[in-house]
């Protein structure tokens, strides 16, 4: 489930070297400008109680709590899908996933839906994505969907009449290709998109193909638990330290990335949205470098029902 958080800025505020760092300031009282530069950021999977100004004494979210003290918090926000595309999807488009179509991961959201970063570059606005989109096919799930879902609805997201591929830009596997990716003019409104596929340090997309003009000539070679310098004993495919250094995991690399193109779209004299979606800290949990040793697990609080049988849950699929 998506955490997300709205950015608005000026150009004046691109300047700093850091993507929320002290020189990116909230605009509190300027909300009257006709067209606002706007940064979106989301993280994957982040628990709201798992941030300092949720209450979290032992995760240290400095950044993200100087942005809560000088903006606003929604502590009552309900998503509309447990399950990460329908979610997205529903944040594109502003529609519940019965209207929208994608009602579970493996269904590419239509291609033909209208999205709110569709009305924002009709609007005149340079749009822009970087990180994880996850409103197409990742790789994983389809065939699951496909088998479980009910296809035969009326006007469903997925009825024939679309060309071949129009779902396929962020498949896992198309990136390991040596060749340049070419997608289209507009990706549900995103004139340009720039894509980490995946989850943790185990990521394709446009950052495959970074990752091997750094000089990692294969990259499967750095990624994963197989890899991993250290590992859980208990969960160690889930929880390991990874290979990759932290300049070379895909959170610096989504960072590094927006702050380039905030420093690009600031020369433009078209108003811009920048969606920036980091993959983490969505599982497995693989942190780079000094991160690994940042937190002693004996100093987790475990949640009351960790050990429980699920003897009394609600009965599920």
């Amino acid at each position: 489930m998506p955490i997300v958080r709205l950015q608005i800025t000026t150009p004046s505020d691109l300047t700093g070297g850091t993507l929320l760092g002290r020189n990116t300031k909230l605009i509190e009282k300027q909300f009257c400008m006709t067209q606002p530069n706007i940064l979106f950021i989301m993280a994957d999977q982040l628990r709201a109680d798992h941030v300092g100004f949720g209450g979290n004494q032992i995760v240290q979210t400095p950044t993200l709590d100087g942005l809560a003290e000088r903006g606003m918090v929604f502590d009552r926000a309900f998503v509309a899908n447990p399950i990460c595309m329908p979610n997205r999807s529903t944040i594109m488009t502003g529609r519940m996933p019965s209207i929208h179509g994608t009602r579970y991961n493996g269904i590419a959201l239509d291609w033909r839906a209208n999205t709110y970063v569709k009305a924002l570059r009709k609007s005149g606005y340079r749009t822009s994505h970087i990180g994880k989109s996850h409103l197409q096919f990742m790789g994983v799930g389809r065939h699951p969907a496909a088998k479980e879902v009910d296809f035969s609805l009326p006007d469903d997201a997925v009825e024939a009449g679309l060309p071949d591929g129009w779902d396929e830009y962020e498949r896992f596997t198309t990136y390991f290709k040596n060749e340049h990716v070419d997608l289209p003019e507009d990706f549900y409104g995103f004139e340009r998109a720039d894509f980490v596929v995946g989850h943790g340090d185990v990521c394709g997309g446009h950052y495959y193909h970074w990752l091997r003009d750094q000089g990692l000539q294969d990259p499967r070679e750095y990624q994963g638990p197989d890899n991993a310098l250290n590992s859980s004993p208990h969960w160690q495919h889930q929880v390991y330290q990874t290979r990759l250094p932290e300049a070379l995991y895909p959170t610096t690399y989504v960072a590094d990335k927006t702050i380039n193109e905030l420093a690009t779209a600031a020369q433009d004299e078209r108003p811009f949205f920048i969606h920036c979606s980091f993959p983490d800290p969505h599982h497995p949990f693989c942190p780079p470098g000094d991160y690994w040793h940042m937190y002693d697990p004996a100093d987790m609080p475990l949640p009351k029902n960790f050990s429980q049988d699920h003897a009394s849950s609600m009965p599920h699929i």
